[in-house]
C-alpha cells in the first residue's frame, strides 16, 4: 500500500515539508519519524568537517573562501 506524502512540521525550528515513507529521499529517521532536514544540516555543519574544492577557478578556491570566512568568525 502506497502512502502519499503528508505535511510534517519540525517541532524545533518550524520547517515544513510533505513526507511519506514511500518517497525517495535521504531524510534520516529517529525511531519511525523523519528527522528535520534543516536541523540535520545545521547539526552536521556544527559537528563535522565539511570539505570544499581546492581548485582556484576564479583566483580563489571555495576552500580558501571558507577558510577565510572561518578565520573572521573565530
Amino acid at each position: 500500500m502506497y502512502i502519499i506524502p503528508h505535511p510534517y512540521k519540525c517541532i524545533k525550528c518550524g520547517y515544513e515539508q510533505n513526507w511519506s515513507p514511500h518517497e525517495h529521499q535521504t531524510t534520516p529517521m529517529a525511531d519511525s519519524d523523519p528527522v528535520c532536514p534543516q536541523c540535520w544540516s545545521k547539526f552536521l555543519k556544527a559537528n563535522l568537517g565539511i570539505m570544499y574544492c581546492t581548485v582556484n577557478w576564479r583566483n580563489v578556491s571555495d576552500y580558501d573562501k571558507e577558510l577565510a570566512k572561518n578565520e573572521r568568525t573565530n
